[in-house]
């Protein structure tokens, strides 16, 4: 197991899960083994690969909180929303401190349309204010939603001026303006 995590550090990913796969040949007991298979192929993309992985690992342990909270990303990003829920609620049930599955049900609440509940969940992840607003910012982003962006964008920096995740994310939100801006008056001008 310690050779297959160096040889992801080194981005080796088929290698390392030659070798998960030959630790789960040998002993297929251990969830250890299935989570990491899962978030290798879930990096490599290979998300129903990923998803049967989780599955073996909870299997094995199905109290593993970690398994579960990485399984919740895994279907977050996939879009998977009410599942993605489900896992991470149960990874907080049975970690109620872990402050990645809070701050993950935060981006999955905000980009659901549930903004109260994400301040909630980013505050007990142990988001300040301004990191909780900024978080909400990117999430409404993924979303399309630039006016709510902005204006998270600014309530952050209106908490912590110097706040640099809200400020680089209002700064991308104003070049994608001036993009947007640029385009519109080229367009117009080639009608003309």
């Amino acid at each position: 197991m310690a050779r297959a995590r160096s040889l992801v550090e080194k981005g080796q990913i088929e290698q390392a899960i030659g070798i998960y796969q030959d630790v789960v040949k040998q002993d297929n007991s251990r969830p250890d083994a299935y989570h990491r298979l899962a978030i290798l192929h879930d990096m490599k993309g290979e998300c129903d690969k990923a998803r049967g992985f989780y599955h073996a690992a909870l299997e094995r342990d199905s109290r593993n909180a970690e398994v579960l909270c990485d399984f919740g990303y895994s279907c977050y990003l996939q879009r998977r929303w009410r599942e993605a829920e489900e896992h991470l609620s149960q990874a907080i049930a049975l970690q109620p401190d872990m402050a990645r599955a809070h701050n993950n049900l935060g981006l999955l609440l905000a980009r659901t349309g549930r903004q109260d509940g994400a301040m909630t969940e980013f505050a007990r992840g142990g988001c300040t204010e301004a990191d909780a607003r900024a978080n909400l910012a990117f999430a409404l982003t993924l979303e399309q939603q630039w006016v709510a962006a902005r204006q998270q964008y600014e309530l952050a920096l209106a908490v912590d001026s110097t706040s640099r995740a809200a400020q680089k994310g209002l700064d991308a939100l104003r070049s994608v303006d001036s993009e947007a801006q640029a385009c519109n008056w080229t367009a117009s001008q080639d009608l003309r």
